[in-house]
């Protein structure tokens, strides 16, 4: 039991601090690791969205909230939009501050990912085109 509560995915609020991408991977790993099948995938997934990002599920037709992989493309607009993503990473690179706890090298990776999202080029600061 003590395993389980430390694989299985943590809710999903959809605050800007939430990182969706790696939220959706490791839940999408988890119920592929439990060998769910889409109806339970989709419950779960209902269940784990909290705070804002369950004040979206609740706003959505039953077209998208029917299927797992309708609700996983509106999850993704929704959370994973260039605009969205690149506001969200922008305003955590200028706001994140090392943790006691983190080493350099998890600071460091932190905004490398950070940074990735928003495009912006590693050796020179600027953002690149796409």
């Amino acid at each position: 039991m003590a395993e389980e509560r430390t694989i299985a995915p943590i809710q999903f609020n959809g605050s800007a601090n939430d990182d969706a991408e790696h939220w959706l991977k490791h839940f999408e790993n988890y119920c592929a690791y439990k060998n769910y099948d889409e109806p339970k995938k989709l419950a779960l997934c209902k269940i784990l969205l909290t705070g804002n990002a369950a004040a979206w599920l609740d706003a959505l037709p039953e077209a998208t909230t029917g299927t797992w992989d309708a609700l996983k493309e509106g999850f993704l607009q929704r959370y994973l939009t260039p605009e969205f993503m690149h506001f969200k990473s922008a305003r955590l690179i200028f706001n994140t501050k090392m943790q006691p706890n983190d080493t350099v090298g998890d600071y460091v990776a932190k905004m490398q990912q950070l940074a990735r999202s928003i495009k912006a080029d590693e050796k020179n600061g600027t953002l690149r085109n796409t």
